[in-house]
C-alpha cells in the first residue's frame, strides 16, 4: 500500500508561502508572522496555526495580504488532508490576485492547485492548472520571482514523475527545479527552497532505491535548515521520514527507528495526514522486518485506519468541489427572471439529455457485459485447444496456414504451451521486468519456439499476449473485490505490471473498449443494473 501515499507528500505551497515579497508595502511585522505559522507553527500546533491565520486575514489591509493569508489557510486545510477546503480557500485567493493583476501570485496559486488536484488523483485537472501557473508566470517581470516559479513548476513536475513511476524523468526535472533555485538572489529564503529540493531529491533516490545518495541529500537538506526552521517544523518531518526508510532498506534498524520516532513525533504534533501514512507504513515495515509482530500489527492497524479516513475525505472532496466552489462564487443579485428562464431552458435540455443518455447508457451496458464475457472466455477457448492439441484458428483456415513456419517438434510444442498455462497460472506476466527473451528463458527454449507457439496457439505477438493477460487480471480484480475500485488508477497499473498510469489506461482501453474509471463505474452499477 505504500505506493498510494508516494503522491500526497508535502505540498507545494509550504514551499509557495514563505517567497520574497512581491510588492514593498508588506510590513515586516506581517511577513515576521506569517513566516513563522508557516515554518513552524504549522508543523507544532496547527489548531493555532489556524487561529492565527485567520486573524492574518480579518486584518489585512491589502490585497496582497489577503490573497497570502487565504493561502495561508488553504495550505493548513491541505496538511490536514481538507483538500476540499483547500481548494476552496486556494480559489478566493486567486480571484483576488487575478483582479489585482499579482502575477507571481496567480503563478503560485495555480501551483498549488495543481498540487492539490493531483493529491486527489485529478490529473489532468492538476495538468491543467500546471499550465495556466505558466502562462501567469510570463508576465512576472522581476527574474528572483520568475526563478523561485519556475523552480517550483518543476519540482511540481517531479511529483508528476513520481506518480507516473518514471525515476528518471523525476531526476531529470528536480536538477532543473535546482538550477533555477541556484540563480535566486543570496537569501536564507533561498536557502529554504533548496534545501525543500534537496529533500525531494533523497526522495527520488529513494523511489530509485539508490539509499546513500538519498541519505546524503536528506543530510544536505537538514543542515541547510539549521537556524531557518524550528527543528519540529513538518518539512523535517518528511525529511526523518525519508531518512528512516533509506535506512530500513539497508537493514540498519537501530539508525531506522531513531529517525522513524522523529518523523512520528512531528507527525502527530502537526497532524499531518501525509506524513502519517509515510510514517505509518514504515514502522509497520520495520516491526515486521525485526520480527516484532504486535507493533507491526499496531502500525499497520493505524496505517489502514489513517488511509481509510484519507480516502474517504478524498473522495467527498471530489464529490463537493465542484459544487462548493460554484456556491461560494455564486452573485446572489442575479435578476430573478432571468434565472428562472435559465432553470426551465435547463430543466428542458435536461429531459432531453436524459433521453438520449438512457439510450447510450443501455448501449454501452450491453457492450460493457459483453466485454467482460468475452475476456473471461477467450482464454477458456485457448485453453480448451491446447489441452486438445489444437490450434485455435477457425477450422476454415486450416487449409491456408502451413503445418510449420519453424522446425519445431510436437513434443516441443506441447512443452511451450504447458509452461505457458503454468506461467499464466502463476502470474508470471505481472513481472515488470517480462521479456520475450526472459519467457524463453522461463520456458527452456529460444524466442523463435516461444513466437511460433503464441501466434499459431494465442493469434497474438508477445507485446499484445502479456498485455491482455493484465488487462484480464485486473478486471477480474476490479469484478472481485470492490475495493479495488477505489484505488488510483497509478497503483492498477503498477499492481498489472504496467511502466506507467499512461500505457497503462491506453492498453486497457484498446483490450476493453472502456477507459478503467468508466468500466469501474460500470461495476459499481452492475447489480443494480
Amino acid at each position: 500500500m505504500s505506493k498510494s501515499v508516494i503522491s500526497v507528500i508535502l505540498s507545494l505551497f509550504i514551499v509557495f508561502i514563505i517567497s520574497a515579497q512581491s510588492t514593498e508595502d508588506t510590513s515586516e511585522e506581517f511577513d515576521s508572522i506569517y513566516f513563522h505559522i508557516a515554518t513552524n507553527l504549522a508543523g507544532n500546533n496547527i489548531d493555532r496555526a489556524f487561529q492565527v491565520s485567520d486573524s492574518l486575514y480579518r486584518t489585512s489591509v491589502s490585497d496582497l495580504h489577503k490573497v497570502k493569508s487565504l493561502m495561508l489557510l488553504s495550505s493548513l486545510h491541505q496538511q490536514k488532508g481538507e483538500s476540499e477546503q483547500a481548494i476552496i480557500q486556494a480559489d478566493r485567493a486567486e480571484q483576488i490576485a487575478s483582479k489585482t493583476k499579482l502575477y507571481d501570485w496567480q503563478a503560485r496559486i495555480s501551483g498549488f492547485l495543481s498540487t492539490q488536484y493531483r493529491n486527489i488523483g485529478l490529473l489532468e485537472k492538476g495538468k491543467t492548472y500546471l499550465d495556466k501557473g505558466l502562462k501567469a508566470s510570463k508576465q512576472v517581470t522581476n527574474e528572483n520571482y520568475k526563478n523561485l516559479y519556475l523552480g517550483m513548476v518543476y519540482q511540481e513536475i517531479t511529483y508528476y514523475n513520481i506518480e507516473d513511476q518514471d525515476p528518471d524523468k523525476a531526476i531529470e526535472s528536480v536538477r532543473l527545479a535546482d538550477e533555477y533555485f541556484q540563480k535566486m538572489i543570496p537569501h536564507s529564503q533561498k536557502d529554504y527552497f533548496i534545501a525543500t529540493n534537496y529533500q525531494l531529491f533523497g526522495r527520488v533516490y529513494l523511489k530509485k532505491k539508490q539509499y546513500d545518495p538519498a541519505l546524503e541529500y536528506y543530510q544536505k537538506a537538514l543542515t541547510l535548515l539549521t537556524g531557518i526552521t524550528d527543528k519540529n517544523a513538518l518539512i523535517n518531518g518528511f525529511i526523518y521520514s525519508g531518512m528512516g526508510n533509506a535506512y530500513l532498506n539497508k537493514k540498519d534498524y537501530p539508525i531506522t527507528s531513531e529517525y522513524l520516532s522523529k518523523a512520528d513525533s512531528i507527525a502527530v504534533s502537526s497532524d499531518n495526514v501525509n506524513l502519517k501514512l509515510e510514517v505509518y507504513d514504515a514502522f509497520a515495515a520495520y516491526y515486521k522486518a525485526i520480527d516484532d509482530y504486535k507493533n507491526h500489527s499496531l502500525y499497520r492497524d493505524k496505517f489502514v485506519e489513517t488511509q481509510k479516513l484519507y480516502e474517504l475525505n478524498k473522495k467527498q472532496s471530489i464529490d463537493n468541489i465542484v459544487k462548493a466552489l460554484q456556491l461560494s462564487n455564486k452573485d446572489l443579485s442575479y435578476n430573478s427572471i432571468l434565472l428562472k428562464t435559465g432553470i426551465i431552458a435547463l430543466l428542458v435540455l435536461g429531459l432531453i439529455f436524459i433521453f438520449f443518455y438512457q439510450q447510450k447508457k443501455k448501449k454501452d451496458i450491453r457492450k460493457f457485459k459483453l466485454t467482460i464475457e468475452e475476456l473471461t472466455k477467450e482464454i477458456k477457448v485457448i485453453e480448451s485447444s491446447i489441452n486438445k492439441n489444437k490450434n485455435p484458428k477457425k477450422e476454415s483456415d486450416q487449409d491456408n496456414i502451413p503445418k510449420k513456419t519453424v522446425n519445431i517438434s510436437e513434443k516441443k510444442e506441447k512443452e511451450i504451451t504447458k509452461g505457458l498455462k503454468e506461467f499464466e497460472q502463476n502470474k508470471g506476466f505481472l513481472e515488470r521486468s517480462i521479456s520475450l527473451s526472459i519467457l524463453a528463458g522461463i520456458l527452456n527454449t529460444n524466442t523463435i519456439y516461444v513466437s511460433y507457439v503464441l501466434n499459431n496457439y494465442y493469434n497474438k505477438d508477445f507485446n499484445t499476449y502479456i498485455n491482455e493477460l493484465r488487462i484480464r487480471y485486473i478486471v477480474q480484480k476490479l469484478k472481485e473485490n470492490k475495493d479495488y475500485r477505489h484505488y488510483k488508477i497509478s497503483y492498477l497499473a503498477e499492481e498489472s505490471g504496467f511502466s506507467s498510469h499512461s500505457k497503462f489506461s491506453a492498453i486497457f482501453k484498446l483490450v476493453t473498449g472502456f477507459s478503467p474509471s468508466v468500466l469501474i463505474n460500470y461495476l459499481d452499477k452492475n447489480k443494480t443494473e
